[in-house]
């Protein structure tokens, strides 16, 4: 059976890096790609031991004109979008049956208009415990760190309803 692409936005990265849990995205059986744009300009907060290990389990994929063009079309109609956003985006429009990761809400709406499947960190925590990479205590330890962190920018509410969801057994 064919793997699953996951296409991969920084913001998901960054904070699966700062909560420790960036291995074990590459550990799920999916196909783990990230736009070139997004490699070369997003991800420079990264240590290059990070990126190395980024790069031995993901994929950089780069964007050929049509995907640039599209990319610059998105951009175009939203200016609120980084051209790095329209990158993932572009990239997921052109590719079946793929997922976008990302946290960005006016992202997640856009991926949503274009019909595309959109998940964030959230969905991601599911699946690490759903395939027995994370237990599910390391779940609960990764929420209440995204609770204590105020440049982490989730969604309060979601990350209360997930504590709740974690803390039971």
């Amino acid at each position: 059976m064919k793997r699953q692409v996951v296409i991969n936005d920084a913001s998901v990265l960054i904070d699966l890096h700062k909560l420790g849990l960036l291995d074990a995205l590459a550990s799920l059986p999916m196909s783990l790609w990230i736009p070139d744009l997004i490699w070369f300009s997003e991800l420079l907060s990264i240590s290059d031991a990070t990126k190395a290990q980024i790069v031995s389990a993901f994929q950089v994929v780069e964007l050929d004109g049509t995907k640039v063009g599209h990319a610059q079309d998105l951009m175009s109609a939203d200016l609120r979008l980084s051209f790095a956003d329209c990158s993932a985006l572009a990239l997921a429009a052109a590719t079946p049956r793929s997922i976008l990761l990302c946290s960005d809400r006016l992202m997640r709406t856009t991926a949503q208009g274009l019909r595309l499947e959109v998940h964030g960190i959230f969905w991601l925590f599911d699946q690490l415990v759903e395939h027995g990479i994370v237990a599910r205590n390391r779940v609960l330890r990764a929420l209440q760190e995204i609770q204590a962190d105020a440049t982490m920018r989730l969604p309060k509410d979601v990350v209360a309803e997930y504590l709740i969801k974690y803390r039971q057994p």
